[in-house]
């Protein structure tokens, strides 16, 4: 798990340093895509991920909350590093 979220954390600062946007995952609502979305994670940090682990053979493509758990999991960190810095 801790390889896992080491790449992910990779693929985050990557991410954000060639869109200059944060990895973020939104959740579908009823509306989003006539509802094919609702309640799933989804978004450009996703998509970036999934294809990213997809050229891997034979590992797993992670599933939106999967993605979506690392992030929440990397925001509260900061806040935590944030926190214990003052």
């Amino acid at each position: 798990m801790l390889m896992k979220y080491t790449t992910f954390a990779s693929l985050a600062t990557t991410y954000e340093t060639l869109t200059g946007k944060r990895a973020t995952v939104r959740v579908g609502t009823d509306s989003d895509r006539n509802g094919r979305f609702a309640g799933k994670a989804f978004g450009p940090f996703v998509e970036f991920v999934q294809a990213f682990m997809s050229a891997i053979p034979n590992e797993p493509i992670p599933t939106g909350d999967q993605i979506k758990w690392f992030v929440a999991c990397r925001n509260s960190n900061k806040m935590v590093s944030r926190a214990s810095a003052k």
